[in-house]
């Protein structure tokens, strides 16, 4: 039996930002989940069935582990969390939803940068999907349903990330091994 691999992106972001790494992966046997914060021209969106491992950015880690647990074979985590509002205070959160709703591509234009994204992505923006996308970033909190996660989870954090501080994620992800780039940001 062939292994299958899902990647799933983090917010604020879309498929594409896999480009460089699926390349290394077979790409018949790779699934790409798009949260759909950014419209598309192209879909290629493939959502499989078959048990298969995961490889998340973000809030791809915790959106995999609260819609796709039974599916996940072994997880890969880069810069993941459970809980998001133990990294950013629910207050920014929701002061870039009203930034969202006054002038979405500045917010977004200001929230890339600040995630190190070199290039502004040119994609219309699905501000719908932003909002609910924020608004999962701040109620959702998987920490229960982890303890009792029982398949191999490998977390990869940015010694540098901006948004989860590197002591943070060494507490998050006690007990999973963990592997940092020390020089690493958020993406």
């Amino acid at each position: 039996m062939s292994v299958q691999y899902t990647f799933i992106h983090g917010w604020g972001m879309g498929s594409g930002v896999w480009g460089i790494i699926s390349q290394y992966f077979p790409f018949e046997q790779s699934n790409f989940i798009d949260l759909g914060f950014l419209y598309r021209f192209t879909p290629k969106t493939i959502n499989s069935a078959k048990k298969s491992i995961y490889i998340t950015h973000s809030l791809g880690a915790l959106w995999a582990l609260k819609n796709c647990a039974e599916d996940i074979e072994a997880l890969i985590i880069i810069n993941g969390f459970t809980n998001f509002t133990n990294f950013v205070d629910e207050r920014v959160l929701r002061t870039m939803q009203k930034r969202l709703m006054r002038d979405p591509r500045a917010q977004m234009q200001e929230f890339w940068e600040n995630i190190g994204l070199e290039k502004p992505l040119r994609q219309a923006l699905n501000e719908d999907k932003l909002h609910e996308g924020l608004d999962w970033l701040i109620n959702w909190d998987i920490n229960a349903e982890l303890k009792s996660f029982n398949v191999p989870i490998l977390s990869l954090a940015g010694g540098q990330d901006p948004l989860l501080p590197l002591d943070k994620i060494k507490q998050e992800w006690a007990g999973v091994d963990l592997i940092v780039k020390e020089d690493g940001g958020h993406l």
